[in-house]
């Protein structure tokens, strides 16, 4: 590449900056190490940076104050936080603001220069297609997800979904009961576009088969007896925000395809009336079965 590729390493820890800054170094980049957000601060009115591996705990100003500083100004770096005390739900907001990815002390030269190679791949692209791209807005930090854990695979796990929550895609989540699908659920919404909409849960296991049509859809005033007036369903009471189907293998065949149009159309219609709706509603659906032998089994459209 014509231009050299900057990289900029802020630890307060001398032997971490060090080290990540020589394993860059011998990687081909110009590298700039300092031991303090302030003064990375100072740095940002002065250079552009490429890559920034940047420490969470940091004394006054911490990790994430430096993240989304650089998300704002200068939006193209890929920011790596790294951390000795992690969590799957540090990694989830780190990478719901904006951050590249997220690294437990100790890690690796390897991981360095996986990170180092992923990211001189992306900069060679984007320079031959000379077009800069634009990062996610930061959606603000806060840590308000009560789960606990850093293996690895929960790491990567949160890590996903903090990268999906700022898209509108539908989410299915699926794990065994009592691991926290629905705290999940209302961490991707908060950390949406959708944070100020509503949030509806609904269990679909609770609710009686011939009853979560009207239940979710609404029903027109004397459809059925009983529908002494006209009802508002869950659905629409989501709308502009995320409605989140717990159990939603629970569900009949039959209304499963009136699901799936809502879904495919984002429309709905009352149970007794003729008048269809158009919603604004995202999709996060969640079960504790192995969806693929669902579907495979036909239980599961």
């Amino acid at each position: 590449m014509e231009n050299p590729i900057r990289a900029l390493v802020i630890d307060d820890e001398a032997q971490v900056r060090n080290f990540v800054s020589d394993v860059l170094t011998t990687e081909d980049w110009t590298v700039t190490a300092v031991s303090s957000a302030e003064d990375a601060f100072a740095l940002l009115q002065e250079k552009s940076f490429d890559l920034v591996f940047c420490d969470v705990v940091l004394g006054q100003a911490d990790g994430y104050e430096v993240l989304r500083k650089f998300v704002t100004e200068q939006p193209k770096a890929r920011i790596v936080m790294m951390t000795g005390r992690g969590s799957a739900a540090g990694a989830l907001d780190a990478t719901a603001i904006g951050a590249f990815d997220y690294l437990l002390k100790p890690f690796t030269v390897n991981d360095i220069i996986r990170i180092s190679g992923i990211v001189r791949e992306q900069l060679r692209v984007n320079a031959e297609r000379q077009k800069p791209t634009a990062e996610e807005p930061p959606t603000g930090y806060a840590s308000d997800i009560p789960l606990i854990g850093n293996s690895p695979k929960f790491v990567e796990c949160l890590k996903m979904v903090g990268r999906v929550a700022p898209s509108d895609l539908p989410v299915l989540i699926t794990g065994e009961s009592g691991t926290g699908k629905e705290i999940v659920a209302s961490a991707i919404h908060r950390r949406s576009q959708r944070a100020t909409g509503p949030f509806v849960t609904v269990n679909c296991g609770a609710i009686p088969v011939e009853l979560i049509e009207s239940e979710l859809f609404g029903h027109a005033k004397g459809s059925f007896t009983g529908a002494g007036s006209e009802r508002i369903g869950l659905w629409e009471q989501a709308d502009g925000g995320t409605i989140f189907l717990d159990e939603i293998t629970e569900t009949n065949p039959l209304f499963q395809v009136k699901l799936l149009r809502a879904l495919q159309e984002g429309e709905v219609r009352r149970v007794g009336s003729n008048r269809t709706l158009r919603l604004d509603v995202r999709v996060i659906a969640a079960t504790n079965r192995d969806i693929e032998n669902e579907v495979a089994e036909n239980r599961f459209r």
